[in-house]
This record gives C-alpha cells, sequence and structure tokens, in this order.
C-alpha cells in the first residue's frame, strides 16, 4: 500500500474532527446565549420533573428571589412551601404540612391529569399568589404553570415565578394617597358646609368617648363592659358618617365588629382582638388628630366665612349641621329626602346629650323609614322625602322641652317587628295578632333589636335606639312613638329643662 493510500483516510478524519469542533463551538455559542437570556430575563424561570426537583437551567432571578447560592436538586414544594412557616400562616391555613400536600395534588395534575385544561388549572392554583419569608422582608410573588411535553407525555413543568413585591408596595402606597386625597377632601367639604362649631364638639365628644372605652378594656371578660363599649362606639360611627368623616367612621364600624363578636359569642377578647381593638381606637384618634389639623390650615378661611354672617349660637351651629348630614345620608343611601325644620327655641338643654339623639333618630328615619321613589309616586307622595325635626317648649316656660322627629315615609311594618322579635325570642309567635302594637313598639328599643337583615355602614346593629332611650333615661325624661302604614312614624322625647 502506497503513502498516498493513507493520506485520503487521513484527510476525511481530519474534515470530520473539524465539523465535530465547529459544532461543539456551535452548542457552546447557543448554550451561552441561553444563558444569557436566562441571567438577563427579570423574572424567575425554572423547571421540574415528576419528582418536582428543579433542574440544572433557571434564570438566575430565581437565585435573588429565594436568596439562595443555588436551587438546582432542590425541591420546589419545599421552596414554595417551606416548613418553617410562621405561627400566623400555621394557625390561618393548617400548618406548613398541609399546605405543602395540597400543592403536590395540584402538581401532579400536570403529570397525570393531561385531559385537564391548563387555564382550568390554572384557575385552580392554590399559590397563584404567594407570600414568603426573606432576609429582607416578606415578598409577594405570582406563580405559574406550563407542561413540557416529550411527545405525548408530559416530562417536565416550566414554572414561572414573578416578584410583585415592589409592585405592591407601590400599589398600596398609591392607595393611602388616594386615601389620604379623599379624606382630606372630605374634610373640607365637611368642614365648609357644616362649620367649625359642630365639628369642634364632635371632636370634643368623640374623644371623651374613645376615653370611656379604653377605660373598659381592661373588663371586657364583663358582659356589660362588651356592650358598652359596642355602643359607643356605634354612636362614634353614627357622628362621624353623618358629617362625611367616613375614615373614621369606616374604622369605628371595623371596631364594632370585634365587638359584636365578643357579644354574640358572649365571650372574652383574643390577644390579637384586643390589639387589633387598640390599633382601631388609635386610628381613630388619629383621623380626628389629621382633621384637626386641617382645621387649623383653613383658619383663616373659617375666620372670613364667620365674619360674613353674625354670630351663631350653639343651638343655630348644629341645626345648620344637620342639612349636610341629611345631604350626606341621601348620597349614601340613594334616597330623594330633604330635612326640615321647626325650631321654636333659643336653646335646648343638654345640647351634648340632645345632639346625639336627634341625629340617630334622623339616622333612623333615613335608612328604615323611606320608601323608594317609584313606590312614592305610587302612592300620590312626593318623590322626596321629608323628616321633620321639632323642637319647642313642653308646657309653660321653663318646664321641659320636647323634640319630635317625623317622616312622612312608609312607617313601621309590625308584620316584620313581630316576626324578628319572636326570632329573638322577646315576643310571642303568632304574628301581629299575638300580642298588641304597643309591646311591639316597645321591642324596637331592647339591645341588638333591629329589622335589617344585612349590617352596614348606617345601621342593622340594633344599637341606635337603645342608646336614644338610655340617654333620654339619664336625662330624666321620656320618649314615646307612633306609627302608620304607609304613612310615617313620629319620635318624640321630652326632657326636664
Amino acid at each position: 500500500m502506497g503513502i498516498e493510500e493513507f493520506r485520503e483516510p487521513e484527510s476525511s478524519f481530519n474534515d470530520m474532527a473539524e465539523r465535530l469542533d465547529e459544532a461543539e463551538r456551535g452548542l457552546v455559542r447557543s448554550y451561552e446565549g441561553q444563558r444569557k437570556i436566562l441571567d438577563e430575563i427579570p423574572v424567575g424561570l425554572l423547571t421540574v420533573g415528576p419528582d418536582y426537583r428543579i433542574g440544572p437551567e433557571y434564570s438566575a432571578a430565581t437565585d435573588d428571589i429565594f436568596s439562595t447560592d443555588s436551587v438546582v436538586g432542590v425541591s420546589l414544594i419545599g421552596l414554595l412551601v417551606p416548613s418553617e412557616s410562621d405561627a400566623a400562616q400555621r394557625a390561618s391555613d393548617g400548618g406548613a404540612g398541609a399546605r405543602a400536600a395540597e400543592l403536590e395534588r395540584y402538581l401532579r395534575q400536570f403529570f397525570e391529569n393531561t385531559t385537564a385544561d391548563e387555564g382550568f388549572l390554572g384557575a385552580m392554583n392554590p399559590i397563584r399568589d404567594l407570600t414568603i419569608a426573606g432576609p429582607e422582608g416578606r415578598r409577594n410573588l405570582e406563580v405559574a404553570f406550563t407542561r413540557i411535553y416529550d411527545g405525548e407525555r408530559v416530562s417536565d413543568l416550566l414554572v414561572r415565578i414573578a416578584d410583585r413585591t415592589k409592585v405592591i408596595e407601590a400599589e398600596r402606597a398609591l392607595e393611602e394617597e388616594r386615601r389620604s386625597h379623599k379624606r382630606d377632601s372630605d374634610s373640607i367639604q365637611a368642614i365648609l358646609s357644616v362649620g367649625p362649631g359642630p365639628l369642634k364638639d364632635l371632636f370634643v365628644e368623640t374623644r371623651e368617648v374613645l376615653g370611656r372605652i379604653r377605660e373598659r378594656l381592661g373588663s371586657l371578660s364583663q358582659r356589660e363592659s362588651v356592650n358598652a363599649c359596642f355602643r359607643e362606639l356605634h354612636s362614634i360611627k353614627g357622628a362621624a358618617g353623618s358629617f362625611g368623616i367616613e375614615a373614621a367612621a369606616l374604622t369605628a364600624h371595623e371596631a364594632e365588629d370585634i365587638f359584636a363578636a365578643l357579644r354574640d359569642g358572649r365571650r372574652a377578647p383574643s390577644t390579637a382582638e384586643q390589639v387589633r381593638i387598640k390599633v382601631l381606637l388609635g386610628t381613630i384618634g388619629e383621623e380626628l388628630d389629621a382633621f384637626e389639623d386641617l382645621v387649623r390650615r383653613l383658619k383663616a378661611t373659617l375666620a372670613r366665612l364667620e365674619a360674613q354672617g353674625e354670630r351663631r349660637t350653639e343651638l343655630q351651629e348644629f341645626l345648620e349641621s344637620l342639612g349636610p348630614m341629611v345631604g350626606q345620608l341621601e348620597r349614601s343611601l340613594v334616597k330623594p329626602m330633604e330635612l326640615v325644620t321647626d325650631v321654636r327655641v333659643d336653646s335646648i338643654p343638654h345640647l351634648k346629650e340632645m345632639r346625639r339623639i336627634i341625629i340617630h333618630l334622623i339616622r333612623n328615619a333615613a335608612d328604615h323609614g323611606l320608601e323608594d321613589e317609584y313606590e312614592r309616586l305610587f302612592r300620590g307622595k312626593p318623590k322626596r322625602g321629608a323628616i321633620k325635626l321639632s323642637i319647642r317648649s313642653k308646657g309653660g316656660a321653663g318646664s321641659g322641652i320636647e323634640v319630635e322627629v317625623e317622616d312622612d315615609w312608609q312607617g313601621l311594618d309590625f308584620d316584620r317587628i313581630a316576626s324578628r322579635g319572636a326570632e329573638m325570642g322577646l315576643a310571642a309567635p303568632g304574628g301581629v295578632a299575638a300580642q298588641d302594637k304597643g309591646r311591639l313598639l316597645a321591642l324596637l328599643f331592647s339591645p341588638g333589636f333591629s329589622t335589617k337583615d344585612k349590617v352596614d355602614e348606617i345601621s342593622g346593629r340594633g344599637v341606635g335606639l337603645d342608646l336614644v332611650r338610655d340617654i333620654v333615661k339619664s336625662l330624666g325624661g321620656g320618649i314615646s312613638m307612633g306609627s302608620a302604614r304607609g304613612v310615617g312614624s313620629r319620635f318624640s322625647v321630652t326632657i326636664p329643662a
């Protein structure tokens, strides 16, 4: 064999080796390109097999999200649901073990139940929005899964993990700013509509009420203390809401929910509830502070407004504040209404207490009495319902004051009152025929009695008339009421001078 015969295979071998080198260089370039993409992509991308362990290729953001050096071979379930879940999570969801088992059952559906639509599985994702603990605080993650097929078999899952912590923080900051602007807007509207006098009285009274509640916090194992705090909060909510101070009213409503649970469950508050109550009371105080600060910043404007007219008495300032209050109720309840006043006295005794009584009676009439405008038109009534407030001397001069709150609305539903009374064990079963109407009227002043099925920011707790009765009693006065179905209702309060 000549030497030329060896050169041809050698040349072919060298060509093949060069092609292999070029292919290897191409693979390296491809790998480096993919690695660069994985290093720069801002979300966590990784793959897991049927054993739920993380594969060797994943985005660099994954390590940042979980504050690790490497997640290769780590169980995805253990990474997303660590066994050292904090106490709050364990208490709320049954513990890390239960959550891990739920996640494993869910992931198994991707591998075994291949007929299940991924859109359906995505909607069932138990950890779509996940919060985990990290060295820099808690992180909010958004987690999604996509199947990777090898032929007809699901070989892996592509897991996408987006860190939404900063987005959520920005959303919260934006929401807080929006609330702050709305609070200032509501405050300015209330100040300009109501005037500084009644608002100043409201601040003083609310702080007194908050003080009484705080004094009772150490004795909430006693049912009477719970009931007293509950009613005081209802009073705060009613007054603040009536004058458009929505932030304080909503906070009082949240605190009222806690006391309602304590009252209905006949139990003392848990440690967490005690802490939450104190936080909410502090928040109400902060809302009042912010409101007063705004009043100070508008001092010059308010001074000019007061200088435009003659000086008003406390009673006049209070009466003028009721119009905007009814306007606020009209907007909240979406019911056309107006307030008509007939006041024949220059002052009334116990104005602070009487202010609370009048506010409660007007709110009660607005929420419970008014039919919708179509029913009013059907009955031949004006579209806009009327609440009439009358204040006059009772008997001779100096003998006392009579306050009436009357409406031209639908009147009391005695069948409904009888039904609710029977449900609460306060009336005999059998409807109106089983008891006289006087007895049914008395039920309206029973603690916790309400004909509403749903509690809202206006009423439904069964507290308003109960509180009115107690205030009237403390003043040595009396209260009565009358009602005609389809015609209207009237509450009459008399107090000594």
